[in-house]
């Protein structure tokens, strides 16, 4: 049923993120998953389902060595259809960020009247509101089209058309890994990685 189906993907984010992460991305691949996985994406969802559909992108990519059969292969689906993954992901963007510009406005009359104190006792609560307004999603969407940017160059006018084409350009998705960057605090060696990872595609977008 439509449960088991939700736990399937979610348990598929949760192990692609895991310790055995680069070994379960290659099996996905080589088990025919993509066609399932990319396939169920292009269908409608809540939030919480397409977030973990975008987890899943974001962790092919980080993960699956370069120029290996598997990558292309994942590269490949995002490209097929005449680009459709690649405009329906464009299309979730230009919501979330709808969603946050609402959410950002309100935080914003809210910051004018409360004193320095009171704004770093809110600051979590704000981050929190946003988050639900797709903040996280935004992220990682910005970060598949980074991949997709540096390393497909039909991917790339795609998404520079489609971004002329909603009155916005590269800019705004080398600010969003911007400020991810900046988050990063480089204590663990997970946020290490992340911070390199990062740092290279923020060069492909400027």
């Amino acid at each position: 049923g439509k449960m088991s189906k939700t736990r399937a993907i979610r348990l598929l984010d949760h192990a692609l993120s895991g310790t055995s992460e680069v070994e379960v991305s290659e099996r996905l691949v080589e088990a025919a998953g993509l066609k399932v996985i990319f396939g169920k994406f292009m269908k409608k969802h809540d939030s919480a389902v397409t977030e973990h559909f975008l987890g899943i992108f974001s962790s092919l990519l980080r993960n699956l060595p370069a120029n290996s059969s598997s990558r292309i292969r994942t590269l490949a689906k995002f490209v097929e259809k005449d680009y459709e993954k690649i405009i329906k992901l464009l299309d979730l963007r230009r919501t979330y960020i709808k969603c946050l510009a609402i959410v950002n406005e309100s935080i914003r009359k809210e910051h004018l009247n409360l004193s320095a104190e009171r704004r770093e006792a809110m600051a979590n609560i704000w981050l929190s509101r946003k988050l639900d307004a797709g903040l996280y999603c935004l992220q990682i969407i910005d970060v598949i089209l980074a991949w997709l940017v540096a390393e497909d160059d039909g991917a790339n006018r795609k998404i520079r058309s489609l971004l002329a084409s909603q009155s916005d350009t590269i800019d705004s998705v080398a600010q969003t890994i911007k400020e991810q960057l900046d988050a990063i605090l480089e204590e663990t060696e997970d946020e290490i990685v992340m911070k390199d990872m990062l740092t290279t595609l923020l060069k492909f977008l400027t």
